[in-house]
């Protein structure tokens, strides 16, 4: 916006000698390019600024950053108060905000210079969005301020470059030069573009190019802002050397024991504890276990409704609870709503997730999974196997597979399918796993139907839990009044997409959950809902 308005009103104004017509001009076209573009959040912001350093210039003032950015923020509060919650709309102004305030502030520390006063710009953007972007996105790019060194002082060769194409682009044909000259504009465009992609390509490709934080919380936010405003404001001071030392001491000691205490508060409150998080993928299953001990755990992850389930749910949710190392991602089988997502972040570029291992039952049918197979030899992720009769258990000290349990840890058993079911139906082939966890228990059935249950039921397997997967999300053909009569559980969940063509969760299915005296939590009524187990015992939540 800056430098297509500016450039443009000051073009306008030398030819014209006048600044009303040019500003007239320059504006029209800065609110048609921000509509062009769909004038988002921050666009708007820069649209209304830009206005505002326009008029300001016709009436012969000098314009204020602060002032034109009050003025953005409390036109498009009043449009829409709720626009104050958008993510761009705070990126934007912190941006701004770093650049106004932050800048300056760096100037007198570290004093101005053309090629400081550059690094020192980005620094300052960087320290004033880098809490919202983690706040936001759970994670950190940390490559970024040395990515926009490189990036940023092309920018201007790029829109130039491009309008220039553009307008001999548009002239007529009879004039034999434009073309020539539109696609020797076009050159450099081309060029900078590919040096952008391979740029990030191959930060990308650097370890930790993206740091997985989680989720903060808003008062951490605050911390945040209130001790970097106070820092800088006191290396300003000590700068200046017009502050006494011991005023300097006690205020540094304030400072970093205000920042510690906080930063200490919110690493003992932010929330690590095991947690079982049922996402709301749509018509799917997507499960998170996560061990409170560094260890990570999928059960599925797709949908038949959501094409986008990995990149708008799966992998939102893993960065969210700081989840992006999976050691084991299990599959019960291999229907698309149950691996949809796996396969996206198999076969997707720098999704910041990293699966160790996918694990498969070792009986069933095993050519469905060939594809989910293919993908993850292509990713060089393990392929492990599961029967009737493993189990697994998660401990301080990483993931070991044992046979047994130990009700101190928690323990991943496998009770189906086994070698001699005499089914032939893959839904009925679900795999079926049981999480054992202090003393509570939660049973996965994937899309297990009537004839799996009984078959568990005739192989006495210990299914008791307390929270409920309900099999093939809520199908009438699951759970089985004699299969509930076994599992007994307190709690179950139903994962279903709203207004699904199968008409899930079925009635009769509820209907025998109710005479059962189960508390069913489906996503398409709670979204995502996650089970705490802690010394209260379980504790369920959910989350639209």
């Amino acid at each position: 916006m800056a430098i297509i308005g500016m450039t443009l009103f000051k073009l306008l104004r030398r030819i014209s000698g006048s600044n009303v017509m040019p500003g007239i001009v320059s504006v029209c076209v800065i609110v048609l390019y921000g509509m062009m573009t769909g004038l988002a959040s921050s666009t708007c912001r820069a649209v209304i600024m830009m206005t505002v350093v326009v008029a300001a210039k016709i009436k012969g003032r000098s314009p204020d950053m602060m002032t034109s950015a009050g003025i953005a923020c409390v036109i498009q509060a009043v449009a829409d108060p709720y626009i104050v919650m958008d993510a761009g709309f705070q990126l934007s102004f912190a941006a701004v905000l770093g650049i106004a305030v932050v800048d300056p502030m760096l100037e007198k520390i570290v004093g101005h210079g053309g090629r400081l006063s550059a690094l020192r710009i980005n620094v300052s953007v960087t320290l004033t969005t880098t809490p919202l972007v983690v706040y936001y996105f759970y994670q950190f790019p940390l490559y970024s301020v040395v990515l926009n060194m490189v990036v940023v002082p092309f920018v201007s060769v790029l829109i130039f470059c491009s309008m220039a194409a553009i307008f001999f682009g548009m002239m007529p044909g009879v004039w034999g030069f434009a073309s020539v000259t539109a696609q020797f504009l076009a050159m450099p465009v081309r060029y900078i573009l590919a040096a952008y992609r391979a740029l990030c390509e191959l930060m990308c490709k650097l370890p930790e190019y993206s740091v997985n934080v989680g989720h903060v919380s808003v008062e951490m936010v605050a911390v945040y802002y209130v001790t970097l405003v106070v820092v800088l404001w006191l290396l300003c001071r000590i700068r200046q050397k017009n502050i006494e030392r011991p005023t300097v001491r006690r205020a540094a000691v304030l400072a970093v024991f205000f920042a510690v205490t906080c930063v200490t508060y919110e690493y003992m409150a932010y929330d690590r504890n095991f947690r079982v998080v049922y996402m709301d993928v749509g018509q799917g299953d997507g499960i998170l276990i996560r061990s409170g001990k560094g260890v990570n755990i999928l059960i599925d992850g797709g949908s038949s409704d959501n094409s986008q389930v990995g990149e708008y749910v799966i992998v939102p949710v893993l960065r969210y609870y700081g989840a992006a190392h999976i050691d084991y991602a299990f599959v019960t089988h291999a229907d698309s709503d149950h691996i949809s997502g796996l396969k996206y972040i198999l076969q997707t570029e720098n999704t910041g997730i990293i699966i160790e291992n996918i694990v498969l039952p070792l009986y069933g049918m095993q050519d469905d999974f060939e594809e989910l197979k293919e993908a993850a030899g292509n990713a060089g992720v393990n392929i492990l196997y599961m029967k009737k009769g493993d189990a697994m258990e998660v401990s301080a000290g990483g993931v070991d597979e044992l046979f047994g349990r130990d009700m101190a840890k928690i323990s991943l058993s496998f009770l189906y399918p086994g070698p001699e079911t005499g089914i032939n139906d893959i839904n009925e082939l679900s795999a079926v796993i049981r999480l054992d966890y202090q003393s509570h228990r939660m049973l996965f059935t994937g899309d297990l139907g009537e004839a799996g249950e009984r078959y568990l039921l005739d192989e006495h397997a210990d299914v008791r839990a307390d929270v409920l997967k309900v099999g093939h999300h809520g199908s009438r053909y699951s759970s089985c009044v004699d299969f509930l009569d076994a599992v007994s559980p307190e709690f179950a969940v139903i994962s279903a997409g709203a207004d699904n063509r199968y008409g899930h969760p079925h009635t009769e299915t509820l209907d025998r959950l109710e005479a059962h005296r189960v508390g069913v939590k489906s996503t398409i009524e709670c979204g995502a809902v996650s089970v705490k187990i802690d010394r209260g015992g379980l504790k369920l939540e959910q989350y639209r």
